[in-house]
Order: structure tokens, then C-alpha cells, then sequence
């Protein structure tokens, strides 16, 4: 079971464009980003560092079944198959439909104001919402 607020801030590296078995920094997750329905996590946005600390860069999608725990953060295990555009055409994804629940008012059925979304509890394999 793991807890998405325990994701935030984490390092996220992918590998070298060289094939040499090495990593380098992409990021840094910000957000936990769920299936249409919201049961579901679906993968990772990744904030990347700005260019010369002036220019921001776009955030990268890493897909759920992508990632792997390691030294110092998580790094990428599907090769360009884990990153933004190819990851969301292989999981079948309409990102239009996907929501970032943490942070998000709730509500009940009703309608009636509960507070907002602080955390999530998920399940690391199958990515299902625990609590």
C-alpha cells in the first residue's frame, strides 16, 4: 500500500540517451494522476526543472506500470514506452477524461461540501484506490 502524498517530491530518473545502462534526473513527481472514474492510478506527472531557471519546461507523464523504486527516487522501466504521449497510447488513456483528485473539493452524492481530497492510498501493483 502506498500513499500518494509519500510520492510527492520524489526524484525520477530515466535513462541516458546512450545506452550505457545509466540514469539521469528527469524531475520530480507532483502529482498522482488517476483514471476517468477515479478508481484507478494511472501514473505520475513529473515537474522538470526549468532551463537556466528561467524558461519552464512542460511536466512529463510517467505511466503506473512504468516505474520502479531505486536509489535515491524512482526511475523509469518501459524505455520510451514509460513517458507522456507513447504511454498514454499504449494504456488506452483519454487524457482529457484523467483527474488529479489530491487537492480537489469533496463532496457527497448529495451534494453536500465534505472538505477536499488530502491523500489517496494506493495499491502499488494493480494501482487500485484502498482508501
Amino acid at each position: 500500500m502506498l500513499k500518494a502524498s509519500k510520492l510527492y517530491g520524489t526524484a525520477v530518473f530515466v535513462p541516458r540517451a546512450k545506452k550505457d545502462s545509466t540514469y539521469v534526473k528527469l524531475g520530480k513527481v507532483h502529482m498522482v494522476v488517476f483514471s476517468p472514474k477515479g478508481h484507478r492510478a494511472v501514473g505520475l506527472m513529473v515537474k522538470r526543472p526549468d532551463i537556466a531557471g528561467m524558461v519552464k519546461r512542460d511536466d512529463s507523464f510517467l505511466a503506473w506500470d512504468a516505474w520502479a523504486p531505486c536509489d535515491g527516487g524512482i526511475r523509469s522501466t518501459k524505455g520510451d514506452e514509460s513517458l507522456d504521449e507513447r504511454a498514454r497510447e499504449r494504456l488506452g488513456l483519454d487524457w482529457d477524461q484523467c483527474v488529479m483528485w489530491c487537492g480537489m473539493n469533496a463532496k457527497t452524492t448529495d451534494g453536500h461540501e465534505l472538505g477536499y481530497v488530502g491523500d489517496a492510498r494506493i495499491d502499488r501493483e494493480s494501482g487500485l484506490v484502498e482508501a
